[in-house]
C-alpha cells in the first residue's frame, strides 16, 4: 500500500481521481542491501494509469525495507508525462510537472 499512497499523494494535486498502480505496471530497477544484509533498498519504476490502462505518466520510488518489516517511501521522482485522451481530459486539475 506504501506505493499506491505514495502516487495518490504525488498526483492529488494534478488529476482528480487517484492513479492505479500494479505488478504489471511496475519495474524493479535495482535492490541492494546493508553491510549486514538487514535492511534493503528498493528502487522502482512504476507507470500510474486511469481509466482503461492510460498511463499519467512515469515515475521513480525508491524504497526503504527495514528488517522488522517498515516499508518507507526515501524519494519519489516524477520522472515523464503522458497525454490523456480526450475523453479523459477532464480529470486534469492543472498540468503536471514538465508539461
Amino acid at each position: 500500500p506504501q506505493v499506491q499512497d505514495a502516487v495518490e499523494d504525488f498526483y492529488d494535486d494534478y488529476l482528480s481521481i487517484a492513479p492505479t498502480v500494479t505488478n504489471y505496471v511496475t519495474e524493479v530497477q535495482e535492490v541492494t542491501t546493508d553491510e549486514n544484509g538487514n535492511n534493503a533498498t528498493v528502487v522502482l519504476m512504476v507507470s500510474p494509469y486511469v481509466g482503461p490502462h492510460d498511463p499519467v505518466g512515469g515515475d521513480q520510488i525508491t524504497l526503504a525495507i527495514r528488517n522488522n518489516g517498515d516499508i518507507i517511501i526515501q524519494d519519489y521522482q516524477h520522472l515523464s508525462n503522458c497525454a490523456l485522451p480526450e475523453n479523459l481530459a477532464d480529470l486534469v486539475i492543472q498540468p503536471l510537472p514538465g508539461d
